[in-house]
């Protein structure tokens, strides 16, 4: 298996131009267990690909700048650079400083075709972030034009799109906007129509200039902070697709079906009270409480959720679930829900965690430590409690495999 500090070198290979790389956001850099190759399974050129070792391979050079594995990058550690966001965002504001008029973007097999520049290398580059924006700054239709999707070497890269439409659309539904959203190909679209898309393509034909890879020595994981956590980031695509939704006004459904965020749930029949979810959970989605009395756990809101499923794959009991229906109204409150976790024997924040995890394990109730502050038999009841809830959540496991 790649190590982190490894995998964190191989990604940060791609930073370039064409794609810009936050190494410490990629959830394999995170956690070495972690299952996330989404960015290898839609790259359409093989710069980015799946290692046999395990966690992912690069090749820069063969990288065109479509932007098809920042699209589907939940952490934002991808991000694009033919154009970037801003220029992007900054060309579909000028558009519409009037409102009321379409947005039109073309791919470069299309601009190809009619002799002129594209918007974006590919439209698999186009996500809901765009998208939502553009209807909230009054866009009255969005139309994408490409080739032909089906015989284009990259056409991946149009099956994202096509997907990052349906999404799209589901959340605008969700607030009542039912904007077209269409992707045609330059023969379905009216010759003016499409004549006067690519004559707005303002993205810069020149080639761009490499810049040079850090060394590895350069590199450095971001290591726990006071809390035990690992440090947090929100998307910056996330958090301006969600101001976006809000911007939209109140919702008119209760419920949100989306691959961009999600709910957490825990079978606290089965957890082992560890909050390593809280530890790596890479937006603080999910975060560790303690309370004065003794109680604790874990918070949840799904308004950070980005649905990279960490919290799923690291579980060592399989005791989270992340669902991607969400409630509209604790997802626009950012509301919080908190999930109370039993007793694990021992506190791992007082000074005696050691001695007493070491108690436990040793069967003993004394363990030669200066900060040791048991008190007699109280090892004996921790072990009771520890076999009692140890049956039990061997119980529940098996009930759930029948």
């Amino acid at each position: 298996m790649i190590r982190t500090d490894d995998m964190l070198y191989i990604i940060s290979q791609m930073n370039s131009p064409l794609l810009a790389v936050e190494g410490n956001r990629c959830v394999l850099v995170r956690h070495r267990k972690a299952e996330c190759l989404r960015c290898a399974a839609v790259c359409t050129t093989g710069a980015i690909s799946r290692a046999p070792e395990g966690g992912i391979a690069v090749n820069p050079q063969l990288c065109i700048g479509c932007g098809t594995c920042a699209t589907v990058c939940p952490s934002g550690c991808l991000e694009p650079q033919n154009p970037p966001d801003e220029a992007l965002f900054g060309t579909m504001a000028e558009e519409l400083t009037e409102g009321g008029a379409p947005v039109v973007l073309t791919c470069a097999t299309a601009a190809a075709a009619a002799g002129t520049r594209p918007s974006v290398e590919c439209l698999g580059r186009i996500d809901e972030t765009f998208l939502a924006e553009a209807v909230v700054r009054g866009a009255v239709s969005i139309t994408l034009i490409s080739g032909n999707c089906s015989d284009c070497p990259h056409q991946r890269g149009g099956q994202e799109c096509d997907a990052a439409l349906a999404s799209a659309a589901r959340l605008l539904a969700c607030f009542g906007r039912n904007v077209p959203l269409q992707k045609l190909t330059l023969a379905q679209v009216e010759p003016q129509q499409a004549a006067s898309a690519l004559s707005r393509s303002d993205n810069p034909s020149e080639s761009p200039v490499p810049l040079p890879k850090p060394a590895a020595e350069e590199l450095s994981f971001q290591h726990v902070q006071s809390d035990g956590t690992l440090p947090h980031f929100v998307p910056q695509r996330r958090l301006r697709l969600f101001n976006s939704l809000k911007a939209l006004g109140e919702p008119c459904q209760q419920t949100l079906n989306t691959k961009l965020w999600g709910q957490v749930s825990v079978d606290t029949d089965i957890c082992r009270s560890c909050r390593m979810c809280a530890v790596f959970c890479p937006t603080a989605a999910i975060s560790p409480y303690d309370k004065s009395d003794g109680s604790f756990g874990i918070s949840h809101r799904s308004a950070l959720c980005m649905q990279c499923r960490l919290c799923e794959t690291i579980c060592p009991e399989r005791a989270i679930s992340v669902s991607d229906e969400v409630s509209l109204e604790e997802f626009l409150t950012g509301k919080q829900f908190r999930f109370k976790m039993d007793p694990i024997g021992w506190n791992p924040s007082a000074p005696d965690s050691i001695s007493t995890r070491m108690a436990r394990y040793f069967a003993t109730d004394a363990v030669q430590d200066p900060q040791a502050t048991n008190k007699p038999g109280e090892m004996a009841e921790r072990r009771a409690y520890a076999q009692k809830k140890e049956a039990a959540r061997r119980a529940a496991q098996q009930e759930r495999k029948q």
